[in-house]
């Protein structure tokens, strides 16, 4: 687990929300997609709501085997790639798909876009008085 994913994951549990599934790869019919964080709901429009930390954006680029540097992390063509598919397919298989930065957890969007998910499924109760 990655240093943004404890953050993220002290934050939600800090807030008393449901324990998210961790690195779920069976999300997506047919792909090997894995949600860093994932919660199922019961019932309801979507399946549920996927979480996926971006980290890795500001990483040096890194030379490969053949001395060509190459972004690394969520930086490199291949992963924005990968993570776009994944948006979609996730998307279009009925879940709630949130892509997060490391700013975005610490200034807490992050975490106010998970209870919004939440509330949305079910697993969680409005906040009385609380408008969106």
């Amino acid at each position: 687990m990655s240093q943004l994913e404890i953050k993220l994951l002290k934050k939600i549990e800090e807030a008393g929300y449901p324990t998210p599934e961790r690195d779920t790869a069976d999300f997506i019919p047919g792909r090997q997609y894995e949600a860093d964080f994932l919660w199922r709901f019961p019932n309801g429009p979507y399946a549920g709501l996927a979480v996926e930390v971006q980290g890795g954006h500001w990483m040096r680029a890194q030379p490969d085997k053949k001395g060509i540097r190459r972004g690394v992390g969520h930086a490199s063509p291949q992963h924005i790639e990968r993570d776009c598919e994944k948006l979609c397919l996730g998307t279009l298989s009925g879940w709630l798909m949130l892509l997060v930065t490391g700013k975005m957890i610490r200034d807490g969007r992050a975490l106010e876009w998970i209870r919004q998910g939440l509330v949305i499924g079910g697993l969680i109760e409005q906040p009385a008085g609380l408008l969106d």
